[in-house]
């Protein structure tokens, strides 16, 4: 079965202006554990933001996790992670818009964390 995680684009904005996505589809678990990571800003800071992912279809994804270990495993032990409540999502759409959320999709070796780029 091939891997529908292509890349990492974080902080691109594909969707401005368009209408907002159902922000959590039926059955969704009432909360996740989504991937995130530091960034640079542009005033030598840093900020947490959503790690977004390019499918192999270009659309540009959210990933969400229904239990930490599903995390764990799917991204490795070294992935920064922040708990939100399945409501909740819409602010990351705000922030950073996305076209899909996949749930608990395991991440290809090469895309995730390591333990000298999380701290």
């Amino acid at each position: 079965m091939s891997n529908p995680v292509s890349n990492v684009d974080t902080m691109s904005n594909p969707n401005a202006g368009k209408p907002a996505p159902q922000p959590v589809p039926p059955g969704f678990p009432p909360m996740v554990y989504v991937p995130c990571g530091q960034y640079p800003t542009g005033e030598g800071g840093s900020t947490m933001a959503a790690e977004l992912r390019r499918t192999e279809d270009g659309k540009l994804a959210l990933l969400a996790y229904s239990a930490l270990d599903r995390l764990v495993r799917c991204c490795g032990q070294h992935q920064p992670w922040v708990l939100v409540r399945s409501e909740e999502l819409s602010r990351i759409y705000q922030a950073q818009p996305y076209e899909a959320i996949l749930l608990d999709t395991e991440l290809p070796e090469r895309l995730r964390h390591d333990a000298a780029a999380s701290g």
